[in-house]
């Protein structure tokens, strides 16, 4: 009985000074701030960018287990190579992002997340074309450990992926 108490009271003196995790509305609405610099930096990093330099927008992602699903090519990517191989192709477009925040939902504790919509304009192409397309970043310190990228399907018969450049 003497050890149902311990017990008892040990359990009480817990639920009396709660870990960190158990509150963590504070540090929800300080991140969201960091996420939306976190999305901003992909899309910057992204417009940097080019086929011939890549190096931006490769940085955003984790050097060791970032998966990406990307836009216009089926996925999942899982490494370095693989990434680097759809931004060189992707980039031949000449994509420039622009993040709609009003459409953003953001969250996160250890791991942080945005889901949101975003338009490319490719102008590398015959005719421009602007695809509309919707994201999820799941971040990990600082860096992207999993990005979902999808055209929306109901905008229009014209919102999708262009062809691969011949050669690619």
């Amino acid at each position: 009985m003497k050890h149902i108490a311990l017990l008892g009271s040990a359990a009480l003196v817990l639920l009396a000074f709660p870990s960190e995790g158990w509150s963590r509305k504070g540090r929800l609405q300080c991140q969201t701030d960091q996420v939306r610099r976190l999305v901003a930096n992909w899309a910057d990093a992204l417009n940097k960018s080019s086929s011939t330099n890549p190096a931006p927008i490769l940085t955003t992602y984790a050097p060791k287990g970032a998966v990406l699903l990307p836009t216009c090519a089926n996925g999942p990517l899982t490494n370095e190579e693989d990434i680097k191989k759809y931004f060189v192709d992707f980039l031949k477009k000449q994509p420039r992002v622009t993040v709609d925040p009003n459409k953003a939902e953001i969250g996160g504790c250890d791991y942080t997340f945005a889901s949101g919509l975003y338009e490319f304009a490719l102008n590398g192409q015959p005719t421009p074309i602007l695809l509309r397309a919707r994201y999820t970043y799941v971040f990990h310190n600082g860096k992207i450990m999993q990005h979902h990228s999808s055209v929306e399907p109901d905008v229009g018969p014209g919102n999708v992926c262009p062809p691969k450049n011949p050669g690619s």
